[in-house]
């Protein structure tokens, strides 16, 4: 039991729920020049990274929206990315998302609906500016 105030949302039953279910493992950066920056990441609270996989030249990633809000979200690649896409779940292209390049980082915006996910596939590649 997690007994909380306001409605499951609003108190972040979900992730607290994927913390005990889903304990995070780590390994250590194969190279410096990676330790300590995250490979994805997520701006704002309610999202969740349900899945990450390599498919060939791409990165696939799915996000889940556990909250209500119903904004785009930032999301943020620490890897050369070429460009980002939301696929449909048979892998046709939906869209290519605007990206922006800083910092050795790639961030894309995209609306993720309360309750639902999207599936991004980023093109990999050796640039990082």
């Amino acid at each position: 039991l997690l007994p909380h105030a306001g409605d499951w949302r609003e108190a972040g039953v979900w992730k607290a729920c994927c913390g005990w279910n889903e304990p995070l493992y780590v390994r250590a950066a194969e190279r410096k020049s990676v330790a300590g920056r995250p490979f994805v990441e997520i701006e704002g609270a309610g999202y969740e990274l349900s899945s990450a996989r390599r498919r060939g030249g791409e990165a696939e990633i799915r996000i889940f929206n556990a909250g209500a809000d119903d904004g785009p979200v930032g999301v943020s690649f620490g890897f050369g990315v070429s460009e980002v896409r939301t696929v449909r779940l048979d892998g046709t292209t939906e869209r290519v998302l605007a990206a922006e390049r800083r910092g050795g980082r790639t961030r894309v915006e995209v609306p993720v609906p309360p309750s639902g996910f999207v599936t991004l596939r980023a093109g990999l590649s050796d640039r990082t500016d």
